[in-house]
């Protein structure tokens, strides 16, 4: 199942109860865009044992079936995309106070698998003694850079997802988890959802409406821990209790985050680094959670920035670092150890990166940004926020969220780790390569604050050499830039034009920076519509009548 914007995957409705499953049967995912049926086959030899049919045939099959109302969905969900444990301990979590459903037990006890297979097996014990043994078959969901796993056995359904239910796509407007579970909910209408708690659902206000419009439409009841909601008939009460108990889940949210920022400055003022063994600079290594200097490895550094130094272009350069001996600073996720930067897939995101933290190898400081995740705020235990300044003002920008900036000295090996002359090139080289992103649009950086300028031995290379996020325009600014962008190349082919639905004329313009404004007349005699581009059947987007223009 595809819930990119504009994809409509949900099925027609109908009260129907759901089927029941015969000894032996195989279970496949609801149609799907990215999948088209080779003929069909009949219900009960989809769920035969001895069927011979197809998995095209099957998913056919399944696609009429599925318009029948599932019993129920149990949604798992995990913020940390990398981390199983935890998601096997929130699955474990939403499955056990059920465990008395065979159907939902089954499913338990078959672990991990649906996460990263296309097809398990369930087995399920009978009451006559025997073990009946299905394969189910994965759907995959996608929204944005979101996936979820779809499947279904015993007539219940199962959602899995690791991703953030509270970060919501500037664009679109809605979180892309949020935008999956709504999909999934319209589309299985299910009698009764399952979870763990309900910050496992939603985490934020902006999204709770959405989940609680969809409950309301096609949910008869929601089972959250020990808690129920009954959404079934015109009470208002479900709906009520899931507007409450969002606002608890993204309070709680807002707390955790507050405790994480809180614990990243506490890292700081012990001098640990902050982003542990997942991610050491090449030439350095941790001593007791602390960064610092790999004499081994000196050699090799220099030569590092001797090829940094150069005009050669980034694929060569990679090659070069990596024939040099210059590794990955990340462990591979599934391999745990580092990689060759020969292995790296962007050479240029590779180059980037090893600029970005140039000043860790020419002063021996790293300058760690924090983003803010809340407004209005100048400071956080003790640690003054950054903000951009307003244009002419020299103000800050109280829109900005800013961030912290906390300095590490971490040292270089003595003597540096170069002679002066190559650290002079390679800064030289790497300012020039900043400067060059800032002026094709990459963010720059905010001012520094007070206390990393008193303390810094050279702030100027601070200010000028770029983090990594926004060299590569993945920063939060960037990322907002790029969606008010292409928010605008859709409607500017229409500003300044004028069409009509055969009662009112409409024209678009530009108001200001990110703002349009539609305006309509009601058409009478005064109006030469030659040349006018005309649409039929246009949708009546705006309010006012007669010549006043409605916004």
């Amino acid at each position: 199942m595809s819930t990119e914007e504009g994809t409509n995957v949900m099925t027609p409705h109908n009260t129907s109860a759901p089927p029941s499953v015969d000894d032996g049967a195989t279970e496949s995912p609801a149609q799907s865009p990215q999948v088209r049926p080779a003929g069909s086959v009949a219900a009960e030899e989809y769920f035969s044992p001895k069927s011979t049919a197809t998995r095209d045939e099957m998913l056919g099959a399944r696609d009429q079936l599925h318009q029948q109302r599932a019993l129920g969905l149990f949604v798992v969900r995990e913020s940390d995309q990398w981390d199983k444990v935890l998601l096997d301990a929130i699955r474990d979590r939403t499955y056990l106070p059920h465990r008395n459903v065979p159907e939902v037990e089954a499913v338990r006890q078959a672990g991990m698998q649906p996460l990263t297979l296309e097809s398990f097996t369930v087995s399920m014990s009978l009451p006559d003694g025997t073990v009946q043994q299905t394969q189910v078959f994965v759907e995959s969901c996608m929204s944005g850079r979101t996936k979820a796993v779809l499947f279904s056995f015993g007539g219940y359904w199962h959602l899995w997802c690791q991703a953030s239910a509270a970060k919501v796509d500037d664009e679109k407007g809605i979180n892309d988890f949020t935008a999956i579970l709504v999909q999934v909910v319209r589309r299985l209408r299910p009698k009764t959802v399952y979870a763990a708690n309900f910050s496992r659902l939603v985490r934020s206000m902006s999204q709770a409406h959405k989940l609680a419009d969809a409950f309301s439409e096609c949910v008869d009841e929601v089972c959250v821990g020990e808690l129920k909601f009954d959404f079934a008939g015109s009470s208002p009460v479900g709906h009520l209790m899931v507007t409450m108990l969002s606002w608890a889940a993204a309070m709680e949210r807002d707390a955790i985050v507050t405790r994480l920022l809180a614990g990243r400055i506490a890292k700081w003022r012990r001098n640990e680094w902050p982003f542990g063994d997942h991610t050491i600079p090449f030439g350095y290594r941790l001593d007791e959670k602390r960064l610092v200097p790999d004499e081994s490895q000196k050699t090799i550094v220099r030569k590092m920035l001797l090829i940094l130094s150069s005009d050669l272009p980034p694929g060569e350069m990679i090659r070069q670092l990596d024939d040099a001996g210059v590794t990955s600073m990340r462990s591979h996720r599934r391999l745990q150890e580092k990689s060759p930067l020969g292995a790296l897939t962007s050479p240029y995101a590779a180059v980037n990166a090893l600029y970005s933290w140039g000043s860790l190898y020419v002063t021996g400081e790293f300058l760690f940004r924090l983003a803010s995740s809340f407004h209005g705020i100048d400071e956080l235990a003790g640690v003054p926020i950054s903000r951009f300044e307003v244009e002419g003002t020299g103000l800050p920008d109280q829109s900005d969220p800013g961030e912290m900036q906390m300095l590490y000295e971490v040292g270089v090996p003595d003597g540096g780790w170069a002679e002066a002359e190559i650290l002079d090139a390679f800064t030289l080289r790497a300012a020039q390569h900043f400067r060059a992103l800032v002026s094709r649009g990459r963010t720059h950086n905010r001012p520094m604050t007070a206390p990393v300028a008193a303390s810094s031995e050279n702030v100027s290379l601070l200010q000028t050499f770029l983090p990594s996020q926004a060299s590569m325009g993945n920063d939060r600014v960037s990322q907002q830039r790029r969606n008010a962008a292409a928010a605008k190349a859709v409607v500017s082919p229409l500003t300044g034009r004028g069409f009509h639905d055969g009662e009112y004329y409409y024209e678009m313009h530009t108001v200001t920076t990110g703002t349009m404004r539609m305006s309509r007349w009601k058409l009478d005699d005064s109006f030469d519509l030659d040349g006018v581009f005309e649409r039929p059947k246009f949708p009546e987007a705006t309010a006012g009548d007669g010549h006043g223009g409605g916004r």
